[in-house]
């Protein structure tokens, strides 16, 4: 289930089963809360700043103010009339006063997300989604000449660095925060690294963090100069199984 989504189970009157349907959007729903807190535990103990505004939580890292993915205003509490310029200009206050060049609004509340986030690209802000799903079955292992397993970090940061370096058109300087960042939040929590190998070389890996019995799967990475191996599924499927 995405993010964003409701799903709700009613108790059913007394006397009476709780249907196989009601059951499992409970356990859903327990699941989505879980990884919700999971990522939010992540989020925080990776900053060394944390900033409460009316709806929500300001996270800084001060040490790497280039890295969006660990600097951003999260709003996190109801956000029944909340408005838009408003959001944007705590953001401003926020990120600007903490001397960040970049802005990054984080909406994680699943009620009013959607108009706020038309809103914001009404104001030319650039949006996209972030999916939080819960597992609700194993996938079977597909046949294959490249297995997944479980591999050293400094293994996937060499493979994250080639996949960041690819994105910011070989520019190391404009990814040196991004590349550390990774660091902050695997100091933040227990993790485990995964990958599949092709010729020696790592063509799919993903980290796992733990917090309070769940597991998070984070960096979710396919490198695209290893078409056909099947590496996302299986470095993916191998992940959830440890």
């Amino acid at each position: 289930m995405t993010r964003g989504s409701s799903v709700l189970a009613e108790a059913p009157p007394a006397g009476r089963p709780v249907s196989r349907r009601a059951s499992r959007a409970s356990r859903d729903e327990t699941k989505l809360s879980r990884a919700v807190a999971a990522r939010r535990a992540l989020e925080n103990r990776s900053a060394t700043n944390l900033e409460e505004f009316a709806c929500g939580t300001a996270v800084l890292h001060a040490d790497l103010p280039d890295a969006r993915s660990i600097n951003f205003v999260r709003a996190e509490r109801d956000l029944d009339g909340v408005e838009p310029r408003g959001l944007m200009w705590t953001a401003e206050a926020l990120l600007g006063n903490a001397g960040l060049s970049h802005r990054r609004v984080v909406i994680d509340a699943p009620l009013g997300a959607g108009a706020l986030v038309e809103q914001f690209r009404s104001e030319g802000w650039s949006a996209e989604r972030r999916a939080v799903m819960a597992q609700r079955r194993f996938v079977e292992l597909r046949a294959t000449p490249h297995r997944a397993q479980e591999i050293g970090e400094q293994q996937v940061e060499a493979a994250r660095e080639a996949a960041l370096r690819r994105e910011a058109n070989g520019d190391l300087h404009a990814i040196r925060d991004e590349l550390s960042a990774p660091h902050a939040r695997c100091a933040a929590l227990p993790s485990r690294f995964f990958g599949t190998l092709v010729h020696g070389a790592v063509a799919a890996y993903c980290v796992l963090h733990s917090h309070e019995g769940a597991g998070l799967i984070d960096e979710f990475t396919i490198l695209d100069h290893f078409p056909g191996t099947a590496a996302g599924p299986s470095t993916l499927a191998t992940a959830v199984r440890a």
